[in-house]
């Protein structure tokens, strides 16, 4: 398939494919991958290096497309969402792995001439250098203002928006325009060191300067270098000679992906597509989904199902749950019974009888089923451990506690408890409960079920195992959050019910 960058003509065009692509058309979504695709793949490259894993990286933001298709309920701003999900996934990336910055002489394997010099008018020798001295300099950029240069770049080339801009960061206007400013004005400075290195004849002094570098681009490097370039009497003074970076990237032409990549993403997304419309629970929650869920916040609704050993668990999220990997993480997730209930409290009482009876009731009452036992054990009604003044139980807090643990270690903001989505998260856990059996989504929540007692650090790794639900969790914007844990002796749900 051979792929190519295209703008829609409107809005309206836009939606029309992307209505189609959910439904199944195939015609269609080999039209949505020739669109999104170049994007992606632009700003996963730029963001990266160009590294090694770039290919994986996009295929991984296809795929979240893809699964997150059937709960698009604006499709007129997919555009917007499609930058979201790709600067989550370099996120993810960046935190897991640092990848080595490509060093200045591989340039031309770092991005692809014809792309960036195509369809231009180029009006001088000079400008088109300094293009290159752009590219040469993003590689000096620190991590956060890469990423940033990585949207901004197609900002200014008029592939985006600005309002795509400000919605991927999911900040103010003001104070997009801020990082903006700041991230240029360390682009301006790592383009002056490389006019510096690259000079003929060079300058002695810097070379001094350069001792032990290993050639390879990074901050502290960028720092030394642009104190003794503005101190150098007989480095030159070029910076009347820059040309705005605006100037150099206005219509700037895509980097086309490689015809092996665009195939392969091609082919997983036909067959992801595929199986999903196959799934016999899909069109029921998917219509749930669609009802209530916006499209800025990537949700789908999907149900992803598997058998553990020991016991049913199931996970499901207003997201897709990736089917290869969800064995794995299921079964991590799914205890011995024997082994999960002391990891719940310190204490042998893990569990109190919780005013709310099996069936929702106006006033507090005992279980639904008193045949069981006749006393409020931790095996009886559908309970919670004992509620501290938070109103939460020491397993709620705690897996709070663990959701901020990983928002942490993605560079993101923590988020406090909510009290209105503490109650949405404990009223839709019980109403699962009631149902008897699978889940069904109530608001803004994951989901967790199982016929054990699994503990929070299980639940937690069972939805970050699965890339739908780890982008339910942690979205920048989320500021709110409630958990809710519930046992009714055969059977758990929890659920973390989260504003976007």
């Amino acid at each position: 398939m051979s792929v190519s960058y295209h703008a829609y003509p409107s809005r309206a065009g836009m939606s029309a494919v992307v209505d189609a692509a959910r439904r199944g058309d195939r015609a269609a979504m080999d039209e949505l991958v020739s669109h999104c695709l170049p994007l992606v793949y632009n700003i996963v490259g730029r963001a990266l290096n160009r590294s090694a894993d770039v290919d994986d990286v996009v295929q991984n933001t296809m795929l979240s497309v893809v699964r997150g298709l059937a709960g698009v309920r604006e499709p007129r701003l997919f555009r917007s969402w499609l930058v979201a999900v790709t600067m989550n996934e370099i996120r993810t990336h960046t935190q897991r792995r640092h990848t080595a910055p490509a060093p200045p002489e591989d340039i031309d394997n770092v991005i692809d001439p014809r792309a960036d010099f195509e369809d231009l008018t180029l009006t001088q020798l000079r400008l088109s250098d300094q293009r290159r001295e752009v590219v040469l300099a993003t590689r000096w950029l620190d991590d956060d203002h890469r990423h940033l240069l990585s949207l901004w770049w197609l900002v200014e080339a008029g592939h985006l928006t600005r309002a795509d801009l400000v919605d991927a960061l999911n900040l103010a206007p003001h104070h997009v325009t801020v990082r903006v400013s700041r991230m240029k004005a360390q682009l301006d400075t790592a383009r002056l060191v490389v006019r510096a290195l690259t000079a003929r004849p060079g300058c002695a002094a810097l070379a001094d300067t350069a001792a032990g570098w290993d050639r390879q681009p990074a901050p502290v490097w960028r720092k030394r270098f642009a104190r003794h370039v503005r101190d150098c009497p007989h480095c030159p003074d070029a910076t009347n000679d820059l040309v705005p970076a605006e100037r150099l990237l206005a219509g700037l032409a895509l980097t086309p992906p490689p015809a092996a990549l665009a195939s392969d993403v091609t082919h997983t997304m036909h067959t992801v597509a595929g199986s999903q419309a196959a799934s016999p629970g899909l069109h029921a929650v998917t219509a749930g989904a669609r009802s209530g869920l916006s499209l800025s916040k990537v949700l789908v609704g999907v149900v992803a199902a598997v058998a553990v050993a020991g016991g049913g668990a199931l996970v499901l999220a207003n997201h897709n749950s990736e089917p290869k990997t969800q064995p794995a993480s299921a079964a991590a997730a799914q205890p011995s019974a024997a082994t999960a209930a002391p990891a719940l409290t310190p204490s042998p009482a893990a569990v109190e009888p919780s005013p709310t009876a099996a069936r929702p009731s106006p006033t507090p009452s005992r279980s639904a089923k008193p045949s069981k036992s006749p006393k409020p054990t931790p095996s009886s009604s559908p309970s919670r451990s004992a509620a501290t003044s938070t109103g939460l139980s020491a397993p709620e807090r705690r897996l709070l506690v663990l959701l901020n643990e990983r928002r942490r270690a993605l560079g993101l903001n923590e988020v406090k408890l909510g009290a209105a989505q503490h109650r949405e998260a404990e009223s839709c856990v019980r109403q699962n409960l009631n149902a008897g059996s699978g889940l069904k989504h109530c608001g803004h929540e994951v989901l967790f079920a199982s016929s054990g007692n699994s503990s929070p650090e299980q639940m937690i790794e069972a939805w970050f195992n699965s890339p739908g639900h780890k982008t339910a969790l942690t979205y920048a914007s989320s500021r709110f959050a409630g958990p809710a844990i519930v046992f009714n002796g055969s059977r758990q749900v929890a659920a973390i019910n989260i504003d976007y």
